[in-house]
């Protein structure tokens, strides 16, 4: 059983598509979402950040919290967590045997960094293109040509 599994994503969708080692056969699996990776920066954070604190004597009062990382791109980290698990689990349990990402360059490598080291050694290739939107037959057709497969 040559089992490969292409997960085509964004940071608020996700396709994962099983197909065999050269990419037939293709079978839509899994449709992942998630909504608040779509929601507007004011719906993901509020306006206050906190209670305020002087910096030093006289000096102007300052946010007591900084905001470190901005809401959209802590969701998108968010997804890509809850995609690699799945992935994790997938691998650990031997539902397929190698992995191709097709991703924006962002998502991407977040996807990567997040996932374990037997998921990431099972990874044959990625693909720096954002496939998300498009039908998955095309973006089978799409990835084939970019790995160069017959």
């Amino acid at each position: 059983m040559n089992v490969t599994w292409l997960l085509v994503a964004d940071a608020g969708a996700a396709t994962l598509i099983a197909c065999n080692h050269r990419l037939g056969d293709p079978q839509v699996m899994e449709n992942f979402v998630h909504p608040t990776s779509r929601l507007r920066d004011s719906e993901l954070s509020s306006d206050d950040r906190g209670r305020t604190q002087p910096r030093d004597m006289g000096a102007v009062r300052g946010s007591a919290m900084s905001q470190s990382t901005p809401p959209h791109e802590a969701e998108a980290e968010n997804f890509a967590r809850e995609l690699g698990k799945y992935l994790d689990e997938a691998v650990a349990a031997g539902r397929c045997d190698e992995l191709i990402l097709a991703a924006p360059p962002r998502f991407l490598g977040l996807l990567k960094g997040v996932l374990a080291a037997r998921t990431n050694d099972s990874v044959r290739a990625t693909v720096s293109k954002d496939y998300a939107t498009r039908p998955a037959e095309e973006v089978v057709e799409l990835v084939r040509k970019q790995l160069d497969l017959p």
